[in-house]
């Protein structure tokens, strides 16, 4: 005689399944990644977590980038303006701000105060949110991914590690990167000179990070470790 399995069977080892795997999944989570180069460890460990806000924070500075390509702020001739609009026009530049654990995506209009008002923020594509942390929390790291700590470095272009405190990353209209643009009659003196690395890191290994790196000139940005 062929023995089956019953219904009652089949069920009761898809509930035993569906339990284990919602016990598994929390570890899984918590797994370290490490980059790797063939078989070679390069890179260092890091929550996945991380590499989410990673990734989120890399698209979302391509996004500026192509904010500023297509929302061209340059005018040729400033001087002969008086008005400050026209004046500072490079202050209106679409900019990545950090503040503490969390950034905005916007263009700031006169009088150029540094803070985005309403209607200078700009919008998910996706959820068509204003990108800042209160309407797109996930904008927040801490929260959302459980970031706690955001550095934001100029590895001068010599190759020495120069060291400066940056809280914006603007582009202009071909896609070049600035470092906090202020009140001043020449913009180009915030023109990258060396590439920009931003590091996040949380408290599972702080000690180890996941990087982003904005290239000088051309404002390329990719994932980096060193």
């Amino acid at each position: 005689m062929i023995r089956a399995f019953s219904m009652i069977e089949l069920i009761f080892v898809i509930v035993v399944v569906s339990i284990l795997s919602i016990l598994a999944v929390p570890k899984f989570d918590k797994k370290i990644y490490q980059y790797y180069e063939g078989n070679t460890p390069i890179g260092p460990l890091v929550n996945p977590n991380i590499i989410q806000a990673r990734n989120q924070l890399l698209s979302h500075l391509r996004y500026t980038k192509s904010l500023a390509l297509i929302d061209n702020k340059f005018l040729p001739n400033p001087s002969f303006g008086s008005n400050l609009e026209v004046s500072e026009w490079f202050r209106s530049l679409w900019q990545i701000k950090f503040t503490s654990l969390s950034y905005e995506v916007f263009s700031d209009k006169p009088p150029f105060n540094r803070v985005a008002d309403s209607g200078e923020y700009a919008k998910d594509p996706l959820t068509k949110k204003d990108l800042n942390p209160t309407d797109s929390h996930i904008l927040n790291l801490d929260e959302k991914f459980g970031v706690t700590s955001i550095s934001l470095m100029n590895l001068d272009a010599d190759a020495n590690r120069t060291f400066t405190s940056i809280s914006s990353i603007f582009f202009d209209n071909m896609g070049r990167p600035y470092i906090d643009i202020n009140k001043t009659t020449n913009q180009y003196q915030f023109l990258l000179s060396g590439k920009v690395q931003i590091k996040l890191s949380d408290s599972t290994n702080p000690s180890e990070y996941v990087g982003i790196c904005i290239e000088a000139e051309t404002g390329y940005a990719y994932s980096c470790y060193n």
